[in-house]
């Protein structure tokens, strides 16, 4: 089975959420144009993007696919450093116990 494209590994997450293009344009830290040019691939989804959609249960499988030429090591990398980032972000934005 071919993993789905970034742009429909994106998109079915949005639909799960019950979001519309702004607001998840708002939770992938992008304006809504910009995101409106990703889904019609006229725009490719950035490292802090892909960090936030990865963060939010994008499989990372899928945003990595659409970088060019990555080796498997390369590949490994990546995923190692975006599962990094994302731990870090959850974290910075949990709110303190009170």
């Amino acid at each position: 089975m071919a993993l789905p494209t970034a742009i429909e590994a994106v998109e079915f997450r949005r639909h799960q959420y019950g979001l519309t293009q702004s607001q998840w344009a708002y939770v992938l830290r992008w304006s809504p144009s910009h995101y409106s040019e990703f889904v019609n691939g006229k725009r490719s989804m950035n490292k802090r993007a892909m960090r936030w959609a990865f963060a939010h249960g994008v499989p990372a499988e899928s945003l990595l696919q659409a970088l060019p030429c990555l080796g498997s090591s390369d590949i490994d990398r990546r995923l190692a450093s975006l599962r990094k980032q994302a731990k870090k972000d959850s974290t910075q934005h949990q709110e303190p116990n009170q």
